[in-house]
């Protein structure tokens, strides 16, 4: 496929407002404190993006949550337990502003989790995820690119 898609800045919170009808919006963002971060959006409007600094953690964190139940059980007897597998649902989640390092880094969690065994609860995530990349022309002095070569 050699056809380009090219999204006009004019055009970004438009689409952007339509996507978060839809689906969870990642995306970074300027905290309180200064920082950018990628974090989930609820309201494009009153949102300003930071497209141009280097967020400061990585879609590890949605990709991996803390917490999660992976397993129940249920006591047959005392000395007996079923255990049953869990099946999360998985909101749809757009992640947006996304550099070709993080991409990279997203590649790398593929072949950890999903060749030889596959983590099933990884792949549901990442089934569930549209990734939209944000062009880098220059990389950042600390950034995954220098180690990836994105």
């Amino acid at each position: 496929m050699t056809d380009k898609l090219i999204l006009k800045k004019d055009h970004l919170t438009p689409f952007l407002r339509k996507l978060n009808k839809k689906y969870r919006l990642i995306g970074p963002r300027t905290n309180r404190h200064g920082d950018t971060l990628f974090s989930p959006i609820d309201t494009v409007d009153s949102l300003s993006f930071d497209l141009d600094r280097q967020p400061q953690n990585s879609l590890k964190q949605f990709m991996f949550p803390q917490s999660e139940i992976l397993f129940t059980y249920t006591v047959a007897t005392p000395d007996k337990y079923e255990f049953k597998h869990t099946t999360n649902t998985l909101e749809p989640t757009v992640y947006f502003g996304v550099r070709s390092c993080d991409l990279s880094a997203i590649l790398y969690m593929d072949v950890s989790f999903l060749q030889n065994t596959t983590d099933p609860h990884y792949l549901a995530r990442r089934k569930n995820s549209v990734l939209i990349g944000l062009n880098c022309n220059n990389p950042f002095p600390n950034c995954f690119c220098n180690a990836t070569k994105s």
